[in-house]
């Protein structure tokens, strides 16, 4: 036996199983508790975070609650659903359920209409003749 032979024999007895990245990949927290998230599989940069300012209480935030925000979004608008804690909020977007409108689907946005072509009629033309 060849020792090119042995060398193939070899290869692909013992084949290298690599492991995939994980979908997200989630910074370290930081000084005022927030986390960043980055969604490979979307490519979105999302800040997991606690309300802070009077401005996000007014426009409804909760206390104690952890919401989710795409990163260049700034302002005191909901975006997210609250979560009890910062790993429910990870996991939801890791599920890709954080928005509203996965939780809240709008009833009032009207169902794409899918519309039949209507057959082609062959029409004579006697005028030219």
């Amino acid at each position: 036996m060849s020792a090119a032979f042995r060398a193939i024999g070899f290869r692909s007895a013992s084949s290298l199983v690599g492991s995939p990245l994980p979908r997200l990949h989630v910074s370290p927290r930081r000084a005022d508790g927030r986390l960043y998230v980055h969604d490979r599989l979307t490519g979105a940069e999302l800040v997991v975070y606690t309300p802070r300012f009077n401005s996000q209480f007014r426009s409804g935030h909760r206390a104690g609650r952890w919401y989710v925000r795409p990163v260049d979004e700034v302002g005191g608008a909901l975006r997210s659903v609250d979560f009890g804690t910062a790993r429910e909020a990870v996991e939801a977007v890791a599920r890709g359920a954080w928005r509203f409108r996965v939780i809240f689907p709008n009833p009032a946005e009207p169902a794409p209409r899918v519309s039949k072509p209507s057959p082609f009629r062959v029409v004579r033309d006697d005028s030219a003749s």
